[in-house]
């Protein structure tokens, strides 16, 4: 056989526990398809130092993603070591970024507490904000993409008022919009001083994740409302935006409405200014998409 297949299983050996035991066993996986020869040079290899070297290759790959997911990992506490080597293998070796390692283990985590019960409930909540964070961080890596196109509509010194009925906010590429089960704000505060949040009590808490133009991931705690605003910048007009929203919060008497609809154009205006959503004419089918934590407000007033 080729040496590409001969060092294709010596990866394997080193990557997959299920296929050393079964090699050891005298198993040897049939795709391998080894000659005699290269079976024989591998098991000429030491078990024992080819053991130590797979412990070293998971140490590896779990001090990457540690980095790229601090408070999670550090909730996951002596729990850790079996995920990373359920992890290594469900998740082969691919990349070798600490980027991609993070977010490679942050997925595998979040399937396995999909059906797995945690020792905090929270934890779920801070593997989401630390995901997302470090989404946004490195998918930015420099370049900044405000929306699908180029924003197709300018207001020209007109109040935003005078464009409802046709203005379609649409939400930044660089942005999320998270909701929790828990105020993250305390809780990875907490957690940050100390192995574990004590006394947790469930609240929901909405933030807004956006990088700005000069890469700079801002923060911003904001209320339902403002949450169902953004979700709605997806192709709708700022008229029906605000329509639909004047509706689901119950907006019915003409003085309620009105109040609700100029805090929704201020909203807007605050938005367009911190380039989280840009205005276009057309609909879009296209997708748009430690240190203590401290978040600033910018929300719908309720």
């Amino acid at each position: 056989m080729s040496e590409y297949h001969f060092q294709k299983a010596f990866a394997e050996l080193v990557t997959d526990t299920n296929a050393r035991r079964a090699f050891y066993a005298n198993e040897a996986p049939p795709l391998w398809s080894l000659s005699a020869d290269q079976e024989t040079t591998l098991r000429m290899i030491d078990r024992e130092r080819l053991e130590i070297f797979a412990e070293l290759l998971i140490l590896n790959r779990l001090g990457k993603a540690a980095e790229g997911l601090p408070w999670t990992t550090k909730l996951l506490g002596t729990d850790i070591w079996a995920l990373a080597q359920d992890f290594n293998q469900a998740w082969p070796p691919q990349q070798t970024k600490k980027y991609d390692e993070a977010i490679a283990f942050g997925r595998f985590l979040d399937d396995h507490f999909r059906t797995e019960s945690a020792q905090f409930p929270y934890i779920r909540d801070v593997l989401s904000y630390e995901m997302a964070s470090l989404e946004l961080r490195f998918e930015f890596n420099g370049h900044y993409d405000p929306a699908p196109g180029e924003p197709d509509f300018r207001l020209k010194g007109n109040p935003l008022s005078n464009a409802e009925d046709t203005a379609r906010p649409r939400l930044v590429a660089h942005s999320r919009v998270l909701s929790f089960d828990y105020d993250i704000e305390s809780l990875v505060n907490e957690i940050e001083t100390a192995e574990t949040a004590n006394d947790v009590e469930k609240r929901e808490f909405h933030i807004l994740m956006h990088v700005q133009p000069s890469g700079i991931l801002n923060q911003t705690a904001i209320n339902l409302p403002t949450v169902r605003f953004l979700q709605l910048c997806r192709g709708q007009t700022l008229a029906e935006i605000i329509e639909q929203l004047a509706t689901e919060f119950h907006c019915d008497t003409q003085e309620s409405f009105h109040r609700f609809r100029t805090a929704c154009l201020e909203l807007c205006e605050s938005l367009l200014a911190d380039n989280v959503i840009v205005l276009k004419t057309r609909v879009n089918h296209g997708s748009a998409n430690g240190s203590r934590l401290q978040l600033s407000t910018n929300s719908i007033p309720v």
